[in-house]
């Protein structure tokens, strides 16, 4: 068997960065946590299958294992809007900054797309710079017009569909491409990246439905003040920006002259029963009503943390039991913006881009792009 001779520091450094446990590893590694201990300690030696296990689980490239030195890391690449409490976060996970990455590299290569066919600034980029929260929504309101709502689910789809109208993309993923790389909800719920020409919005789809549709307005929100930065929606947060953004997406989706009124008339007389009441009233989640009675004192920060809480839990428990539903291809369509899905696959089909760097893009196997357009009905 091949041993690969590493600097037992690069172990150390990758088991770090990955923001994974020793057990986590060492079951995915299908070695005892022991052995992975000693491999750490420099005591023995991994074998080289193992190496490149180990760097596919802790995420950073192959050849990493055998630098001399621990290599120097990036910061985050973008403002970091996050707070638990009213502090700073920890470190960010190399999951956070190699999604952020990605997006990055995708808003680079719309806006050369878009730049070389003579496509001008978009126009609503820090557009709403110096405005208060009463003109935004206001303008929100214009801007994102919805059909006749049928719930919750639909009124999300069709908010992404008129923000993509705004030129700005959206773009909604759980993981880095695979299951077992997953995005911590706990981390971050989303961030938006205010590039003039091709503005992106990430929401972290690891979170329920119920808080995506706060992220998709809160990120929008700084899209108009043309302000990057990641966010957790923390509505304890200090930060001038993400309090304006917060209190521009409670507005916008659950106005407050209505909200008092709706709640002065409610017969309900448990709690559950009231934000299920007005969640169908408004077309929202009971997360977003829940977080609007906090801020407009209905109810006290731990009713508001236990209920969410709760639905966190029935969110869980309804992810596990489902077991079907779209085909692959619809599910990759509605994670990707329609805007530059359609570019890559343009760019792809008539030769102008390697199926690689489409595959890169898009998070397809290269194998699968022209499959991909087939069946979400990208037509040429």
């Amino acid at each position: 068997m091949a041993y690969a001779l590493i600097n037992p520091n690069i172990i150390s450094w990758a088991i770090k960065r990955s923001g994974l446990g020793m057990s986590d590893i060492s079951k995915k590694l299908s070695i005892k946590e022991e052995k992975l201990t000693e491999i750490e300690q420099g005591k023995t030696n991994i074998a080289f299958g193992k190496a490149k296990q180990f760097a596919n689980i802790t995420n950073i490239p192959f050849g990493f294992l055998f630098l001399n030195e621990v290599p120097e890391e990036d910061n985050l690449a973008l403002p970091d809007l996050r707070t638990i409490d009213s502090k700073d976060l920890r470190e960010p996970s190399q999951a956070l900054k190699e999604i952020i990455r990605l997006n990055q590299e995708r808003v680079e290569w719309y806006r050369a797309y878009l730049s070389e066919l003579g496509v001008e600034e978009n126009s609503y980029v820090g557009s709403l710079s110096k405005a208060d929260i009463k003109e935004m929504v206001t303008f929100l309101t214009k801007k994102l017009k919805v059909c006749k709502v049928k719930d919750a689910r639909d009124y999300y789809r069709q908010l992404v569909k008129a923000v993509e109208e705004l030129r700005v993309m959206v773009i909604q993923d759980s993981n880095l491409g695979h299951h077992t790389k997953p995005l911590d909800i706990e981390e971050f719920r989303g961030f938006a990246i205010a590039d003039e020409i091709a503005p992106l919005i990430f929401i972290n789809t690891a979170d329920s439905l119920n808080a995506q549709l706060f992220t998709l307005i809160h990120e929008l929100a700084h899209i108009l003040k043309g302000e990057s930065g990641v966010s957790d929606n923390s509505f304890s947060s200090v930060d001038p920006t993400e309090q304006f953004c917060n209190a521009v997406a409670g507005e916008f989706l659950v106005p407050k002259n209505e909200f008092v009124k709706q709640w002065n008339n409610l017969d309900e007389t448990s709690l559950d029963m009231a934000f299920a009441s007005l969640a169908k009233t408004f077309h929202v989640s009971r997360h977003v009503i829940a977080r609007r009675s906090l801020t407009l004192n209905y109810i006290d920060k731990q009713h508001y943390e236990n209920y969410i809480y709760k639905i966190r839990e029935e969110f869980l428990a309804s992810k596990k039991k489902s077991d079907s539903g779209p085909s692959y291809y619809v599910v990759k369509n509605s994670k990707l913006s329609s805007q530059l899905s359609q570019a890559v696959i343009s760019q792809t089909l008539s030769g102008r881009m390697l199926y690689r760097d489409a595959g890169y893009m898009l998070g397809i196997k290269p194998s699968n792009i022209e499959k991909f357009a087939q069946n979400v009905g990208i037509k040429l």
